[in-house]
């Protein structure tokens, strides 16, 4: 029987799974009558990208799961919930985060809405602002957000209007790198002194 040592992923390769045989057998022993320390550690070795594949039963459990004390069984699916989601179940977690039956366990899925490229997903962050519940970690997000959205746009740097991409620095249009360059050797040529003639050149032939 193949075994498996699992660690919580810790440096560079923080949110890849380093066990991904053993997230299928993971998968399965979550679905069995353990304690709840030992399914607090399996869904939280199961908080890994490539937990997509289970999303629907995750979402199940996590539905189903009446636990209202943090940190515990239905923390660690939330917590699994959110390593694996992405875009295309954004919405699945806006509904979560707009339940209030889920508690403070949807405190860990309000990153999957500041991480997302979704309009859907911003706006439903913006209105966890409202919840006592989430209201603290809420605006801690949307400040985030608003100081990349600043970055973004002052690293921006719109062309001027009329003018060309020889105007801005560090560009040249088509066919001035090859002047530039000879116009420089022109300008070196011209200031270096004309060598002197060799003595061969300034003996005179015998007559």
């Amino acid at each position: 029987m193949k075994s498996y040592l699992l660690r919580q992923p810790t440096g560079a390769t923080k949110g890849q799974a380093q066990y991904p045989d053993a997230l299928p057998i993971l998968f399965q022993h979550l679905q069995r009558p353990y304690p709840d320390s030992v399914l607090t550690g399996i869904a939280s070795a199961l908080a890994v990208p490539e937990s997509k594949r289970w999303w629907k039963p995750l979402l199940e459990l996590f539905q189903a799961n009446q636990e209202e004390k943090v940190n515990g069984v239905k923390t660690a699916l939330a917590s699994a919930l959110a390593a694996a989601a992405d875009d295309d179940v954004v919405g699945d977690v806006i509904r979560l985060v707009e339940d209030p039956r889920h508690g403070q366990h949807r405190v860990i899925l309000l990153r999957v809405l500041a991480m997302s490229a979704r309009q859907e997903a911003s706006e439903a962050l913006a209105r966890t602002a409202e919840d006592p519940q989430l209201v603290k970690e809420a605006k801690v997000l949307l400040r985030r957000l608003a100081r990349r959205k600043r970055g973004d746009q002052s690293h921006a740097s719109p062309a001027r209007s009329g003018s060309t991409l020889s105007d801005r620095p560090g560009l040249l249009v088509q066919g001035e790198e090859s002047r530039r360059p000879a116009r420089c050797g022109a300008r070196r040529r011209s200031a270096q002194p004309e060598s002197a003639p060799s003595d061969s050149a300034r003996r005179l032939p015998a007559v």
